[in-house]
């Protein structure tokens, strides 16, 4: 089956060797079966960049956009190895060389949208972050405040977790009720 454009029939490109080559390659139905696959496993990851290249703090959010990729990639090498198996693995070296900071997991911890949603769980990652931030960042006569701050906020303590601040999570990213309230 022949679907060329008179566009690309016209052109001394469609009649040389390599053109023609081209021209089978498009015109084969698995190419395009291939692309469409390869576009639904980049799709995470072209929004986890397009999350870090807009405006506004996404430093909360791109632990959780990473991790959503990556389980759509560890479900997607489960059905198919041999198709998905090597960027699995690319992922995992990735991650093991330490592209996801301990920061990027404490932040995700403490970003409450994240830790009330359902996709929400506590990683190793989460909790090395956290005691990277408290060996680190903390003030040594502030440590035992953080910690018991920490604490309350992962059982999720009735005063920070209201009706109120609940329902202003799904309306408003908590950046923009920081910076209203800090500005006042």
């Amino acid at each position: 089956m022949f679907i060329a454009s008179l566009e690309w029939r016209v052109l001394e490109y469609s009649k040389a060797s390599k053109g023609k080559i081209v021209t089978c390659i498009i015109q084969n139905h698995d190419f395009w079966s291939q692309a469409r696959n390869v576009i639904e496993l980049l799709e995470p990851f072209v929004r986890t960049l397009c999350l870090v290249d807009g405006d506004g703090s996404t430093f909360g959010y791109l632990y959780q956009a990473i991790e959503m990729a990556r389980k759509l990639i560890e479900f997607k090498s489960a059905l198919t190895r041999e198709k998905y198996g090597h960027v699995k693995t690319l992922l995992k070296k990735r991650r093991n060389d330490n592209r996801i900071t301990p920061l990027y997991a404490a932040v995700a911890f403490l970003n409450p949208t994240y830790m009330l949603s359902d996709s929400f769980s506590e990683s190793w990652e989460m909790k090395h972050g956290i005691d990277y931030i408290f060996e680190t960042l903390v003030a040594e006569d502030g440590k035992q405040v953080f910690m018991e701050r920490v604490q309350l906020y992962r059982m999720m303590y009735a005063p920070l977790f209201t009706l109120l601040a609940r329902a202003m999570l799904k309306i408003s990213n908590p950046r923009k009720y920081l910076l209203f309230t800090f500005s006042l």
